[in-house]
């Protein structure tokens, strides 16, 4: 019989893909799919944030960050549940901007409206119930410790509040009360909780109730049927002349300035320091409606309540999105839909 000769080499290849190698019986476990980043483009011109559908933004780069996939440790909000936020991040002329698109099935614009009643006589309804829809962005401060901007400990275990040692900035946009106004809320979280930023007499948005009554009305008074509330339009409620208000009108529950988005002194105030832009698209059926959300801040403000993000090669950050939330008085709030930990690259 003719011998074959097989080279030594090729023949452990073919016991060891035969017999499996010596691993003890075992399989080495699948590796772990990379954390996504979001990497800001540093070429393209700086949006003029009139648009969030810009043209500018078609020329960037996207990635997918999940939420409510870990409801445990980052939240699951019912009505957002699980899905991918589509986001881009633009570097220009000292400046950030973050993109962020999501789905949500409904646009919730009312938080804390009154509304008229003819039972009791003259009486006014708090919507307590009427939320708003909000999305976050959370940043390492750097000097957190490994909690970094990981919101598994710092929301949902300890009520918004660092355990890492140090702080985390977050930028909070809000449909109802920050929405109208151009702008997000700019917030400091600390071991002692969540601050908003400090602010010097201008407010974005304030509060339009007083005493179980709106503080201020339209000065077209019952013939305004408009969502929002401007500041500039508002006239003091008169309680006296209460009883010519239709029943079920509705009269907005915040208060807002609109003049603090083009303010020369507006980043005077910590509070007032990032622009956001908004639009909500249910032209498509409901199951593709979305929210598309620009938000925009220097890169170092200058102030101490916000991260400096100039000299940064790279930043931990955490996103997270709510529907319909209700105001901080009631205790059954819903939920928010939030993502693990990944990070935004700012020299690419």
């Amino acid at each position: 019989m003719k011998k074959i000769f097989i080279p030594a080499v090729l023949l452990l290849a073919v016991i060891g893909a035969g017999c499996g190698g010596d691993n003890g019986g075992t399989n080495s476990p699948p590796p772990q799919t990379p954390a996504p980043r979001l990497v800001v483009d540093t070429t393209v011109t700086a949006p003029l944030m009139n648009d969030v559908n810009e043209a500018v933004w078609g020329q960037v780069d996207s990635v997918l960050i999940e939420i409510g996939g870990d409801p445990t440790n980052y939240g699951f909000n019912s009505n957002l549940g699980k899905q991918n936020v589509t986001m881009k991040a633009i570097k220009k002329n000292d400046t950030l901007y973050v993109r962020a698109r999501w789905k949500d099935a409904s646009a919730h614009l009312r938080a804390n409206r009154l509304r008229r009643l003819t039972t009791p006589v003259e009486t006014w309804e708090f919507g307590d119930l009427v939320g708003q829809d909000m999305f976050f962005v959370i940043f390492d401060a750097g000097n957190n410790g490994t909690e970094k901007a990981d919101c598994a400990t710092m929301c949902h275990a300890s009520g918004m509040a660092t355990t890492g040692g140090g702080n985390a900035d977050a930028w909070k946009w809000m449909a109802t009360s920050t929405l109208p106004g151009k702008m997000a809320e700019d917030k400091w979280i600390g071991a002692a909780g969540t601050n908003s930023d400090a602010v010097i007499n201008k407010y974005v948005y304030r509060n339009n109730h007083d005493a179980g009554q709106p503080f201020c009305v339209h000065e077209d008074t019952s013939d305004y049927l408009g969502i929002f509330l401007y500041l500039d339009d508002t006239v003091k409620y008169d309680p006296i002349n209460n009883d010519y208000w239709p029943e079920n009108f509705i009269v907005p529950g915040f208060i807002i300035d609109s003049t603090i988005y083009a303010a020369a002194d507006r980043n005077n105030n910590s509070r007032n320091n990032v622009r956001a832009i908004a639009r909500f698209d249910s032209s498509g059926v409901n199951t593709n409606w979305t929210w598309t959300l620009v938000m925009a801040r220097a890169l170092n403000t200058g102030k101490a309540d916000d991260v400096n993000l100039l000299p940064l090669d790279s930043v931990q950050i955490t996103v997270a999105a709510t529907n319909n939330h209700f105001q901080s008085n009631v205790t059954t709030k819903p939920e928010h839909s939030g993502s693990k930990p990944f990070y935004l690259i700012l020299k690419p």
